[in-house]
């Protein structure tokens, strides 16, 4: 078991609660919590995130935020140090070894060319020996077109009369109204002007969560509802339904429980009311 997984998992079960449990009351994702209990910190988008998740995990424990933290760096000091060694030791066996290549090799390569090339030549003959035996397709002449009907000499010139096309004695029939085009909807639009993560829920759904990169963005569209949190609020501008919405914090702020509906374009709601 890794150190910090021993440091938050036996207060965890001391308290008799699961991930799902801290996941709920922390609203912080089950898959970082995750994340951080099996100290795979890639999955979090960010240092600043982990130490973040990190302090609020410790803080619902009544553990020493300070030390888990300082638990992270230590690992992730550890972690870098490792992959900076694994990266020097394939450096210096090349640097010993040399790069010039050994006559078994260059032997190889040449029979593999060798094999390539006749076996190119060989599928081009039989390509050749089949289309000179295959027979001559005889062409095949098109159907005859069906001569069109000789216009009545006593049709008139085409009217209206009540909307109904009128051509001698013939009458056509109405052209029948198109349906009302559906109403689009809800679309919502996140641009990130920095790292940031979300979670959010569209029609009373299951909740999604993810993280966007500076530069990245996001469309969410629902028919009745979106329920959106923000891990960066002052960091993501929002367009809701072509028109600029928020912004709903400054940079660095958590904001969770953001309404979006037909009447409502982003409203904060309380803990009781999101569910």
């Amino acid at each position: 078991m890794g150190e910090l997984k021993e440091f938050l998992k036996s207060a965890r079960d001391k308290k008799g609660l699961s991930l799902r449990d801290i996941s709920n009351r922390t609203r912080i994702s089950y898959t970082f919590l995750e994340a951080i209990e099996e100290e795979n910190f890639s999955v979090i988008p960010g240092e600043v995130f982990v130490t973040g998740f990190l302090r609020t995990y410790a803080r619902e424990l009544g553990l020493d935020e300070k030390e888990a933290v300082a638990i992270y760096k230590k690992l992730n000091a550890q972690s870098q140090e490792a992959v900076e060694q694994q990266g020097a030791a394939p450096a210096a066996a090349l640097a010993a070894g040399g790069s010039a290549s050994s006559p078994t090799k260059v032997s190889l390569v040449h029979v593999i060319i060798a094999g390539l090339v006749l076996g190119a030549v060989l599928i081009a003959v039989m390509l050749l020996v089949t289309k000179e035996d295959a027979p001559e397709t005889a062409a095949v002449p098109p159907p005859p077109q069906a001569a069109m009907p000789a216009a009545p000499a006593f049709a008139s010139p085409t009217s209206a009369i009540g909307g109904t096309a009128v051509l001698g004695n013939a009458t056509s029939a109405p052209v029948p109204e198109q349906p009302p085009a559906a109403t689009a909807p809800l679309v919502l639009k996140l641009d990130a002007v920095e790292d940031s993560w979300y979670s959010y829920r569209v029609d009373g759904g299951d909740r999604m969560d993810g993280s966007l990169k500076k530069g990245d963005s996001l469309d969410v569209e629902a028919e009745e509802k979106i329920v959106l949190s923000l891990g960066n609020a002052g960091g993501v501008r929002l367009d809701f339904n072509g028109k600029p919405a928020g912004p709903f914090g400054p940079k660095g702020a958590v904001r969770k429980g953001i309404l979006f509906t037909k009447d409502v374009p982003g409203k904060i709601l309380t803990q009781k009311q999101e569910r």
